[in-house]
């Protein structure tokens, strides 16, 4: 009798998602906390990748792999999880009666968690851009390091003191310019994933408030 109440109260809408017909729903569940495992997992491993990337130089060859696909994972994952919650918050919101305090109180708590969750969309979206620059001025670091070395030299004798000496890393003209601008990528890479970082855990607090209270 009591899904019958709440099934004339709510209207179509919510009996088509107590009915698992949606196409946000599997079984008769909401998608939304099936998907949130994604991001739980991937952003994480993406602020910790970004962050031993940026400042651990000889891992760079090493992770940057794990980087990229990181920062093209995470931002999907945010996306459906978002898709589905944005769903889910339709559903929940029609069954609760209009004008009812406690619908207000929801609809705030449900605002302030998809405020969160449209931040850490844009901010994954936003490192992809920034590391994918930051590798090509690594790249290129790289590489006129590794000419540097190949470079043919004569061994300097105490008898030929004109002799070249070894070429060094800051022989490359480009050096300093490139150092420079790797830095100011690097702090904005930190800087996005702290703000990652943040929003992630904001909006998964803000979610599980609204579920355990």
């Amino acid at each position: 009798m009591i899904r019958d109440t709440e099934t004339a109260a709510t209207g179509p809408r919510a009996q088509m998602v107590l009915n698992g017909s949606m196409p946000d729903t599997v079984d008769g569940l909401p998608l939304h906390p099936l998907l949130v495992h994604f991001p739980l997992v991937l952003v994480p491993l993406l602020v910790l990748l970004v962050f031993l990337y940026v400042l651990i130089p000889p891992l760079r060859k090493r992770v940057g792999w794990a980087v990229l696909a990181l920062a093209v994972l995470a931002p999907v994952a945010v996306f459906f999880a978002r898709w589905a919650g944005k769903s889910f918050a339709d559903s929940v919101l029609a069954a609760l009666p209009a004008g009812a305090t406690e619908t207000d109180a929801k609809a705030d708590a449900i605002a302030e968690h998809e405020m969160f969750g449209d931040w850490l969309l844009w901010l994954t979206v936003g490192l992809l851009p920034l590391f994918l620059l930051f590798g090509a001025l690594e790249r290129g670091r790289r590489s006129a390091l590794a000419r540097a070395t190949d470079r043919p030299f004569a061994a300097k004798k105490d008898a030929d003191a004109d002799a070249p000496t070894p070429p060094k890393p800051n022989d490359d003209p480009a050096a300093g310019g490139r150092k420079l601008v790797m830095v100011i990528f690097g702090v904005l890479m930190l800087a996005t994933a702290a703000a990652v970082a943040y929003t992630a855990f904001k909006s998964g607090h803000t979610g599980a408030k609204m579920h355990w209270g």
